[in-house]
């Protein structure tokens, strides 16, 4: 068969996140991991999104944590879509952390989509009181 690459596997990845096949993904992701394709955002992005389609966000968590350990930064985006995940989850003691986090962990620096998507998991989860 023809060996894949970054760019037929994030192809697929992407494709697994846009009709929500969260298993799917994780298939692919688990091949790429043995035949050690390289990683790259993209990869995590579209994992982080098909997780969070399925309203898995503890895997959304998982991928977020394991970017680092494969030598991924996570950047704005990244943060922003895992906030959004949050959010989705209604959970904003996660998407606080998450928020705080990326500065000290990653040096992100803050932007409007984070805040707003912090925003929306503060009011989505109904925690008035955490808005400062």
């Amino acid at each position: 068969g023809i060996k894949g690459n970054i760019i037929t596997y994030n192809a697929v990845l992407m494709a697994c996140e846009k009709s929500g096949d969260s298993d799917g993904a994780q298939e692919m992701f688990e091949r790429m991991s043995a035949e050690q394709v390289p990683m790259d955002r993209a990869t995590f992005h579209a994992m982080i999104g098909a997780c969070d389609r399925a309203r898995q966000l503890f895997k959304v968590m998982d991928y977020y944590h394991m970017m680092p350990e494969r030598g991924v930064t996570p950047d704005a985006v990244t943060v922003s879509n895992v906030l959004m995940a949050c959010s989705n989850a209604k959970d904003p003691l996660t998407a606080i952390k998450v928020y705080n986090d990326a500065r000290a962990k990653f040096d992100v620096h803050r932007t409007p989509g984070m805040f707003n998507n912090l925003i929306g998991a503060l009011h989505r989860g109904k925690r008035y009181d955490l808005v400062y």
